[in-house]
């Protein structure tokens, strides 16, 4: 029964590629982290020496989430930047006027 849970959760948080969903599970994570802290800060128990070291352990525990968002989001980034200059340079090679472009300049000096 756990195995068929675990299995069905996996695949439900898996988007149709294939891939895990990354940011999206991090940011729901991310959430609780914060109405916990959020929680913590507003109750009594946050002012004792117990609750500040609570409450350092989860604000820890969200950075590090929130690391782990902002690692995901530059590399999508990247991967769709380094996309684009391939593209265009691919445009630009089958422009038959980009490669006239520097034959048509006359340059004096």
């Amino acid at each position: 029964m756990t195995s068929t849970l675990n299995s069905v959760v996996a695949s439900a948080t898996r988007p149709a590629g294939g891939r895990p969903g990354g940011s999206g599970i991090l940011q729901t994570q991310l959430d609780r982290y914060e109405m916990q802290l959020a929680d913590w800060c507003n109750c009594p128990g946050g002012k004792t020496a117990d609750g500040k070291r609570t409450i350092a352990a989860i604000q820890q525990k969200a950075d590090a989430v929130k690391a782990q968002i902002k690692q995901i989001e530059d590399a999508r980034f990247r991967q769709v930047d380094s996309k684009l200059p391939a593209a265009a340079g691919a445009q630009q090679s089958r422009d038959p006027s980009s490669s006239r472009a520097g034959s048509l300049l006359d340059v004096y000096a």
